[in-house]
Parts: structure tokens; sequence; C-alpha cells
């Protein structure tokens, strides 16, 4: 690539192969894809075998190869960003390893070719060329060639007289296996990228490569990710640093980094993949060296692209959820259920890329969002419906920590929120379901029988215990006092209880007109346990002057001298009975006590 400045994309390697009887031929060549004209070959693997032994010629058209690229400690590869590694001994130790002095000293030896040896040499390429699978003569002047497995003599390591062995067919293929470029078949199996590649092949899957050389290759019990987590792909990284060994990247980090960009990259040119991102990403046995970085490295795009596949059509209806929600909420399943959804879960890792990108929320938020926006109900003039649209409100006026806060019937369909607070509008949401027995009869879960008067009671009560439970707790703090918030929050839901016992004695409520005279009774049926203590004030109020009063809900605390500035004492009248008042129309507002 570098003699002759092909860009790597445009670096296309062939294999051939060619079996007779016990002889073996197999040859990578390579060539430019992007050169036009007559094909030109730039270089060459060619391996020649006989029983499965023979030898490896590698030719590199029209380089040069210099004494000093054989010094040990330096590299020509620094700042080439198309080779991987530069520890600057590679080369030179494939060339030295068995070059021994008779004193075991590790030595390259150059001898200079003579013409006649040169000649001799091309002749014998030639007419290779005209039997053999090589697809040029290689030119001793012009070529650099190396050749590995000639039963040449040599010296080991100790000096002793050896002869070379030539190269299995399966070491070789070992050794061709380490170089990517010289295995794509171009069947879509490896998918490249500007950051690197994917690979999706059965016979390198599993496998980690930098720059096209092999780093690690996953056994059945060892992976090749520095995780020591197995690979469910293979990956190819463009650019990156390996450790000493050349096993790995520098660490785990870097590795995960680079897997996760390749990912981001193969999603924009094959997205159909993002089916097995997620499922590696919610998989709980194993846990994929693919992925095991994702939480951290993965960019926004992606999980975008993880979101959009898991809302899919083919997925509809599915609510996702992780453990640690379903741990911390034991109404999630009800909650799923009233969305109108089935709950899945998605592992915790899963879950945390899509929430860290502000891409999926949990089903309490979903039901709080849709129950804050559904609209308000128009409440039917019912006996019950009027009473639980007017007591809750009552009871919050009385409350020295919800007066001032309002409350709305809305239309929330089948979620199974009942009631609900939004602090920044001071409002209290309630289901439209209550508005009816029935309703308040489901929710409750109270035996068959009750009058209406007892179902009221009940469902007002819990209404106003859900509010309370609701508002910050800071509301009921308060200096010096070593009541708890619970305490307080008991206090409230019991003196509200109390008001709405005294409210329902007063039963049968009924105004009589007097004919006779400009007057009118008002009378009611006495409970039990009415205290016979108890003072009622009845005020009568011109509708010319107050006719806002009709509809306002008005609390005892409404009615006092000071908020009432329209009233006027009435003069000293006789009470004809017990629980009837007889009262003069006036021509002011007045009041009475009885």
């Amino acid at each position: 690539m570098k003699s002759f400045g092909v860009a790597a994309q445009n670096f296309c390697v062939t294999r051939e192969e060619k079996t007779s009887g016990l002889d073996t031929e197999i040859v990578y060549k390579a060539r430019d894809s992007s050169a036009t004209g007559p094909e030109v070959w730039l270089g060459y693997i060619y391996f020649k075998a006989r029983d499965g032994n023979g030898t490896i010629e590698i030719t590199n058209r029209s380089a040069t190869l210099q004494p000093w690229h054989l010094d040990l400690g330096g590299t020509s590869k620094t700042g080439d960003e198309h080779q991987a590694g530069a520890h600057g001994e590679g080369l030179k130790v494939a060339l030295l390893k068995f070059n021994f002095t008779t004193r075991g000293r590790l030595v390259a030896r150059l001898n200079r070719m003579l013409p006649s040896s040169i000649q001799k040499a091309k002749d014998r390429a030639q007419s290779q060329t005209v039997r053999t699978l090589l697809p040029f003569a290689a030119d001793p002047n012009e070529d650099v060639q190396f050749v590995i497995g000639e039963g040449n003599q040599g010296r080991d390591e100790l000096g002793e007289l050896i002869r070379r062995s030539p190269v299995r067919r399966e070491v070789f293929d070992g050794w061709t296996k380490a170089a990517l470029f010289l295995n794509d078949s171009h069947d879509g199996t490896i998918i490249s990228t500007e950051v690197g590649d994917l690979i999706n092949n059965a016979q390198f899957c599993g496998n980690i490569y930098l720059k096209g050389l092999l780093l690690n290759e996953s056994t059945p019990g060892r992976s090749a990710s520095i995780t020591n987590q197995p690979l469910k792909f293979g990956y190819n990284f463009a650019s990156g640093k390996t450790n000493r060994e050349r096993q790995s990247v520098t660490n785990a980090a870097e590795e995960a980094r680079a897997i996760l960009a390749i990912w981001s990259r193969v999603l924009v040119v094959r997205p159909d993949l993002v089916q097995d991102l997620s499922g590696m990403l919610n998989t709980r046995e194993p846990d994929y060296a693919d992925v095991m970085g994702a939480k951290r490295f993965l960019d926004r795009a992606t999980a975008l692209c993880l979101k959009n596949y898991l809302l899919g059509t083919q997925f509809a209806g599915r609510w996702y959820y992780c453990s640690e929600d379903k741990s911390k909420n034991p109404r999630l399943g009800h909650i799923i259920h009233g969305l109108g959804c089935e709950g899945v879960e998605l592992t915790q890792t899963y879950w945390g890329i899509l929430h860290n990108h502000a891409l999926i929320h949990t089903a309490e938020e979903e039901e709080r969002r849709r129950f804050t926006t559904a609209p308000p109900v128009v409440s039917p003039q019912t006996t019950f419906a009027v009473s639980l649209c007017r007591l809750p409100r009552a009871c919050i006026r009385a409350c020295p920590k919800t007066d001032g806060m309002a409350l709305s019937f809305i239309q929330a369909g089948q979620l199974h929120l009942q009631l609900f607070f939004s602090e920044s509008e001071g409002l209290f949401r309630i289901h439209e379901r209550w508005l009816s027995p029935h309703g308040a009869i489901q929710e409750l879960g109270p035996s068959d029988g009750l009058v209406e008067a007892d179902i009221i009671f009940h469902t007002v009560k819990s209404l106003f215990a859900e509010a309370i439970e609701q508002l910050p707790f800071e509301i009921f703090l308060e200096e010096d006092d070593a009541r708890t918030v619970e305490w307080r929050r008991k206090l409230e839901v019991n003196r509200a209880e109390q008001h709405l016992l005294n409210y329902l004695r007063i039963g049968n409520l009924s105004i009589d007109k007097a004919l006779d005279r400009p007057s009118f009774g008002l009378r009611w049926t006495i409970d039990a346990r009415w205290n016979a203590d108890t003072e009622v004030e009845i005020q009568c109020h011109r509708a010319s002057r107050c006719s806002q009063l009709r509809d306002t809900l008005l609390i005892a605390k409404d009615a006092c001298p000071d908020n009432m500035p329209c009233i006027t004492d009435p003069e000293p009248m006789s009470q004809e009975v017990q629980d009837e008042v007889l009262v003069p129309r006036p021509h002011t507002c007045r009041r009475s006590r009885t």
C-alpha cells in the first residue's frame, strides 16, 4: 500500500487455490481496485506444498529493504495510521529468530546477489508464472521477497547446525488468518466504516483485529476481549495502540469505546443490525464484551436507534421497565395495566443507557403525565356527585396545610391513579370514577349494603388522606416540636374526619316557607350522637347583595363577622322547637344561632 500509495479502502486481495494430487498451491494477490486499465498486481503471498508441507513466498512489488530496517529498537511505523504496533522488533525478530553465530548470537547475514544469481532468479520466476498461480515474475532488482520454509541449513540458539523445516498447511492457514484483509470474502459479513469493521463472519466472530491484523482470537476457554467476557461479533479497529504483547488494545475502556464507535457507524449503513445490538444489551447471561462499556460510551444517536427499535410496530403495546423500578414500586404491574400495556423487563444496563439520554421514563412517570394532561370532567348533578365535589374541597379549605389549594375531577380513563397533587399548580386532580357510588365502592372495597351517606364519608376521608400523604414533607415541619411529620399528617386527617362526621349528622335538611308571614323554617333531623350543647349558626343573605355566595364553598371561619360585613345581628327571638328556627325576612343579611 505504501509503495503504490493505495488507499486502504481500495486495497483488494484475491485468493486462489489449486490442488493436483498431493500438490497444493494457494496465492493471495493484491491490487488497487480503483485503478483503471490493465490489471496490475502489487504483490502476493504464495504457498506451495506437497503432502501438506511447503514454502511461503511473500513478494512486495517496487519496494526496498534497507539494512537499517533490521536494527532492533527502531521502527518504521511511527506516525503510520495503517500500521499496528510500533515496538520496533516485529520484522527483525521474524528474520533473525533462527539465525545465530556459533556462539549463539542473534545476527542477520547480508549477502549481495551476483548478476548471474539475479538473472537466474528472474528466469525461474518467469517460468513459474506460466505453470503456477503466481500473478507476476518477481524481479530482484525491483521487488522485496521473503521465502520461509526452504530446507536450508542454519544454526540454532546454541550455535548447533540444524536444517530448516518446511511450513505445514495448517500453520500457513493460521498465519493468513491473522491478516483480516486476506480473508474478506466480500459477501457482506464484514461491514466497513471509517472507525473500523464489524465482523459477522462465523469463522472470525469473536476475534479482535487492529488495523487489519489479529490481536487476539477467542477460543472455547478464553475470550479475545481484554475483559475475558465472550464476544458475539468480531471487530477490526481502525486506530488504537496495543499492549506490549500485541494481544489487545491498551485497556478495557479503549476496547469498549472502539467497539461502540464501530456500532454507531454500522447502524447508519445497516440499521437492521440494531436487533443484534439490542439483543446483546438485554441478555443477562452471558454478559457480552461487545456491550460491556455501553452505559458509559454509547452515544445518543445509537441510543436513539435502540429506542426506535423498542418502540417499533412489532413491539406495539409494550411498556419497558427495569428490575430496580420493579423492586421500588410494588404498584408497577397495576400501573402498566392501567396504561393499557404489557410489561417487558430490560436489563439495568439497557435501561440506564436510554435513561441517561432521556429516551425512556418509568411507568409511574407516564401515568402521572397522562393524569395531569387529562381534561376536566363536568360533574353529574346527582346527590352523590355534588357531595363529592363539595366535601373534599371543604376539607382542603379547612386544613391549614392545604388552604388555598384547588381540586379538579378529570377524565383519566383506565388509569389506576386515583389522585395526584401538582405542587407547581397547587392542584389536586381526582379520577372521575369517584363521582359515582359504584366507582367509589370498587376502589374502597367496602361491603354491600352501605347507605349513600356512609359511602360519601369513606370516599371523602380516603381522598383527603391520600391528598395529605402527597403533600411535600417540608409543609409539616414545625420548629421546636418533637412531633413527627407522620403524626401531623394523621392529625389533619383526624380533624377532617371529625368535620365530616359533624356535617353528615345534619340529615334531611329542608326549608319551609311561611305563607302567612315573611319568614321561613329550616328543618333537619338530629342524629342520636348529636351533642345537645352544639351551637348552630344560620345566616340569611339577600340575593341582591350577596349573590356571589350562592356558588361559593364556605366553611366555619368564613362566617365570622370580620369576613361577613353584610351581616347584622337580628333582634332576639324565641325558638319554637328544638330543631326549627323561624327567621324573619329582613332587608339586610342576618344571622341566628340555635
